[in-house]
């Protein structure tokens, strides 16, 4: 059996061989320290032996990567899986705003129909007004019918003094009378009518909003999940990514090692048989050998791309969410403003103003009405020329002011108020009939006759 030092000085002569190659040479300083104390007789298998454990590295070296590419992989599926349980969250988002049309759609209907006894009630108004008004002015008759008149019911006192002096006066005071009272029934009636409607769309469009608050709760609870989802899936694939390329950095290394060992042990495993013969050919051929480490290369995976995650885009406070879910909604019920989704960054935030039934666009005329010296409207007036312009003339003056009265074919009156105690009582439409290129029929008054309208 050779002896331990003549181990040693075999594979120093060795190390001398790589003398110009750094690595090769750092390996062969290495192994001299692993071999100290082995006897000669036993280098080979020990070198052997080294070798073979080289070779498990690879296939546990290509697993580690594969785990670390599967890791990355795996964000995608995380992302896809999250996706999926926001589903419950999208479907919520959806019945809600199905629900909400539907409130909205009944909010309209109810509007609609209060609008339509407002103005009935307005029309009966008039309507009482006119017949009252004739009524009083068949008792202001009776009044000055006789000095005997000494107060109390006009009718008793007419029933007693018909056969002798108004036997004409008594039916046109039922009659009058009577056309009063169903005016003011009819008015009675109407005002009912419209407070009962009214009171319904007040409570339909109080539970619109609350369904339309629901909506938007929902919908921007929608967004979030999406949102957190994509943030996650960035996170995961961001970490993942550098987890494996440290990895990756570090299974370099080892190869490039791993391959000079390879060679190394390779021709030391050549060369030890040979080595302190005289058989210089074998011992040259070693020396010139290229040991291939091929099959140490590692087949590095590329890094997959990214997966696209997109959050819902359509989240409250933007406009995109405005046309999905209010843009079907009715004129008349577009809804309350829309908060907007907090946690999410809009590109574009347009609010969705709050829906008020739209005011009148253009004067609203109220009817013909008396007027005298004290003026039913106080601040003065102006004269526009009487022609086709007169009205609208008018309410360019009156711009800011509420209300605004024509008068002689074109005097015009401005204010936020209007006196309409007696005598600046409603008459009839026909008795405002100046100005016969009046744009508005019966619209620009007559002498001590205002037409009065109600700016927009």
């Amino acid at each position: 059996m050779m002896q331990t030092a003549e181990s040693s000085s075999g594979l120093a002569t060795i190390a001398n061989m790589f003398s110009g190659d750094t690595e090769a040479k750092a390996v062969t300083s290495k192994l001299l320290m692993l071999a100290e104390g082995t006897p000669s007789d036993d280098l080979l298998p020990f070198i052997q032996k080294l070798k073979k454990q080289i070779e498990p590295w690879h296939d546990k070296s290509t697993a580690t990567l594969k785990t670390a590419i599967e890791e990355v992989e795996s964000c995608t599926e995380g992302m896809e899986n999250g996706m999926r349980e926001t589903e419950a969250k999208k479907g919520s988002c959806s019945a809600a705003s199905t629900s909400h049309t539907t409130h909205r759609e009944d909010e309209s209907t109810k509007f609609t129909s209060k609008e339509q006894a407002k103005a009935e009630k307005a029309e009966k108004k008039e309507e009482m007004t006119t017949e009252c008004n004739a009524f009083k002015a068949v008792k202001d008759e009776v009044h000055s019918a006789t000095a005997s008149y000494g107060g109390g019911d006009e009718g008793t006192y007419l029933e007693s003094v018909s056969e002798q002096f108004c036997s004409g006066l008594l039916p046109r005071f039922k009659e009058a009378k009577l056309r009063c009272t169903h005016a003011t029934a009819d008015h009675t009636e109407a005002s009912n009518q419209y407070e009962t409607k009214n009171t319904a769309y007040t409570v339909q469009k109080s539970a619109s909003d609350t369904v339309q608050t629901e909506t938007d709760v929902t919908c921007c609870e929608h967004a979030l999940a999406t949102k957190d989802v994509c943030t996650n899936h960035d996170t995961c694939y961001e970490d993942k990514v550098a987890a494996y390329k440290a990895v990756e950095a570090i299974i370099k290394g080892e190869e490039k090692i791993k391959k000079v060992e390879w060679r190394v042990y390779s021709r030391i495993e050549c060369l030890l048989p040979v080595l302190g013969t005289d058989n210089a050919a074998k011992i040259d051929a070693c020396r010139e050998k290229e040991h291939s480490t091929s099959h140490l290369d590692i087949d590095y995976p590329k890094i997959p791309e990214k997966s696209a995650c997109e959050a819902v885009q359509d989240f409250p406070g933007t406009e995109a969410y405005k046309n999905e879910h209010f843009g079907n909604l009715p004129e008349n019920a577009k809804g309350k403003a829309v908060a907007v989704c907090a946690g999410m960054e809009a590109v574009s935030i347009s609010a969705i103003a709050a829906h008020v039934p739209k005011a009148p666009q253009a004067p609203v005329k109220l009817g013909c009405f008396i007027d005298d010296g004290n003026r039913a409207f106080a601040g003065g007036s102006v004269r526009l020329g009487k022609n086709a312009n007169t009205v609208s003339k008018c309410e360019e003056h009156c711009k800011g002011k509420a209300f605004m009265a024509v008068q002689d074919g074109d005097e015009c009156f401005c204010g936020n108020s209007y006196k309409k105690q007696s005598p600046y009582v409603k008459t009839s439409d026909s008795g405002c009939s100046k100005n016969s290129a009046c744009s508005v029929q019966n619209g620009c008054g007559e002498a001590w006759k205002n037409t009065i309208y109600e700016l927009p």
